[in-house]
């Protein structure tokens, strides 16, 4: 994924997709759109996620991710919608979430 450079929304919604999100995704800037939901995504939310500044939509919900939500998606400034329910996720939510001026939908439910 890391050489499609100009890409700016990536849906891979609904495919079943195992593994985890691919660190090469922090090297696509441009991506402004981002759904990976009802896939069978595992592991961590990586911090590298805050690095997609243009993201405008995040959609990681209904897969298998543990831990905590990382506190690099208060960088996202851009951001309007973060969905991550139904996952493994635990801890609290991050402070910096407050930082997410332009949210309209948060979706944290189970």
């Amino acid at each position: 994924l890391g050489a499609l450079t100009d890409l700016e929304i990536i849906n891979l919604s609904f495919n079943e997709i195992t593994g985890s999100i691919p660190k090469s995704l922090r090297q696509l800037t441009k991506l402004t759109r981002v759904h990976f939901g009802n896939n069978n995504l595992a592991n961590t939310i990586g911090s590298d996620l805050g690095l997609l500044t243009d993201l405008v939509d995040l959609y990681l919900d209904e897969n298998n991710f543990t831990g905590a939500i990382p506190t690099e998606i208060g960088l996202l400034t851009e951001l309007e919608a973060f969905a991550i329910f139904n996952n493994q996720i635990t801890g609290t939510i991050p402070t910096e979430l407050s930082n997410l001026s332009k949210l309209k939908t948060l979706y944290l439910d189970h």
